[in-house]
C-alpha cells in the first residue's frame, strides 16, 4: 500500500471507530453539528420568471441549465405548472448566489467554422456540462 492509501486508510478507520464510539454511547470524541434545513419554496410563475431574467438566459439556456425542457419552463413562467422538490431547491439556490452557474467564454471546437464569432458557453462546475448561450 502507497503512502496516500495508506493515509486514507488510517482515516476511514479512525471515522469507523468513532462511530462505533459513538453507537455504545461515547460521545466525548464525537463532533455533532445541527443543521436545518429550509423547507422547499414554492415559486410563481412571475417569480421563476425574474430568476432566469437576473441571470441573463433564455428559456432554451435556463432549461438545459436545471436539466428540463424548454417546454416545461414555458408552463412554469405561464403558470400551467409549478416546479417541484428538487427543480424549486435549484431555483431557491439560483435566487439565493447567482455564481452557481458561471458564464464564461470558452475554447471553441476546431470545428466550427472560423467566421462564426465565439459564443459565451454556460459552465455549471456542480454538474459538469457547457450549454452555448443563444445570444
Amino acid at each position: 500500500m502507497n503512502k496516500d492509501n495508506n493515509m486514507y486508510f488510517e482515516k476511514i478507520m479512525a471515522g469507523l471507530n468513532e462511530s462505533l464510539d459513538f453507537s455504545k454511547g461515547d460521545l466525548k470524541k464525537v463532533r455533532r453539528k445541527k443543521v436545518t434545513v429550509s423547507p422547499i419554496p414554492k415559486y410563481s410563475a412571475k417569480n421563476i420568471k425574474q430568476i432566469r431574467e437576473s441571470l441573463n438566459l433564455t428559456q432554451t439556456v435556463f432549461a438545459e441549465a436545471l436539466g428540463v425542457s424548454v417546454k416545461t419552463v414555458e408552463a412554469w413562467e405561464s403558470g400551467r405548472n409549478h416546479p417541484q422538490g428538487p427543480a424549486s431547491r435549484v431555483l431557491q439556490l439560483l435566487e439565493l448566489d447567482h455564481s452557481l452557474l458561471v458564464i464564461r467564454h470558452a475554447k471553441r471546437p476546431r470545428s466550427v467554422i472560423e467566421n462564426d464569432p465565439p459564443r459565451p458557453l454556460l459552465l455549471c462546475p456542480e454538474r459538469g456540462f457547457l450549454v452555448k448561450l443563444l445570444c
